[in-house]
């Protein structure tokens, strides 16, 4: 099928499967004779794989690690487990973080009152310090 089948059947937009392969993220497909792309079930597989790995907010490196694994028969869940425990530390401090700047915002916004004709406290102290 072309490109543009792909892009409908995978959920991967025409631009990025062009970015995929230059990046060699997924294998070339097939062209034919005038240099059109015919992507095969397999590289279909291979695009919604990786989708779902950018929709969990995997680093293209970890995809590509993981890639590598399945294309060479790599049946070493250790090698898959590693990258995933990584990667699930890393969600875990962005989770942190994002509760600190939760926690900072709400302060901020707990010092706001109605009244337009004072200062803004939340403006004043992210002007005047920064947040912890």
């Amino acid at each position: 099928m072309k490109i543009g089948a792909a892009s409908r059947l995978s959920g991967v937009n025409v631009e990025t499967i062009r970015y995929y392969e230059k990046r060699g993220l997924v294998n070339e497909p097939d062209r034919t004779a005038s240099g059109r792309r015919l992507f095969s079930d397999t590289l279909i597989a291979e695009l919604r794989f990786v989708r779902r790995c950018r929709e969990m907010g995997f680093a293209m490196n970890d995809i590509e690690d993981i890639l590598l694994t399945a294309r060479t028969g790599g049946t070493e869940c250790r090698e898959v487990s590693s990258v995933g425990r990584r990667h699930l530390n890393t969600v875990r401090n962005k989770i942190e973080t994002l509760k600190k700047l939760e926690a900072n915002l709400a302060t901020l916004l707990d010092q706001c009152g109605e009244d337009d004709q004072c200062s803004c406290p939340m403006l004043d102290t992210m002007l005047r310090d920064p947040l912890t």
